[in-house]
C-alpha cells in the first residue's frame, strides 16, 4: 500500500518522535512494512531521532508522565531523562531573556 505525501509527512514526525515503524503503522492507518520501506529509502537518520528525543521528553514531561516512564518509553535513563528536561527549560528560559 503505497503512503500519500499527508501520510508520508506525519509518519517522518512521529519518526522523530522517536515512535516505532508499528506504532507509527498505527497512526498513519498503514501498515509497518510501508513504514519501514519509507524510512529506508528516505533514508531517516538515527541521530536525528536521538536530536529529537529530548523534545519529546518534555512533551512527555508536560502531559503528565513521570522520569521513570518517560525513561522507559525513550529507551533511556531515569537520570538523562532528568537532565534532558532540566537543559530544555533552562534553554528555553535563556531564550525568554534574550
Amino acid at each position: 500500500m503505497a503512503l500519500t505525501q499527508k501520510q508520508k509527512t506525519k509518519a517522518y514526525n512521529y519518526y522523530l518522535m522517536g515512535l516505532n515503524s508499528k506504532e507509527i503503522a498505527l497512526l498513519v492507518d498503514s501498515d509497518f512494512r510501508a513504514v519501514q520501506h519509507l524510512a529506508q529509502s528516505e533514508n531517516w537518520n538515527q541521530s536525528e531521532q536521538k536530536d529529537n528525543r529530548k523534545t519529546k521528553a518534555l512533551e512527555l514531561y508536560q502531559s503528565g508522565q513521570n522520569y521513570k516512564a518517560i525513561a522507559e518509553r525513550l529507551r533511556v535513563g531515569r537520570t538523562t531523562v532528568y537532565n534532558w528536561i532540566k537543559e530544555t527549560r533552562e534553554f528555553k528560559a535563556k531564550q525568554k531573556v534574550k
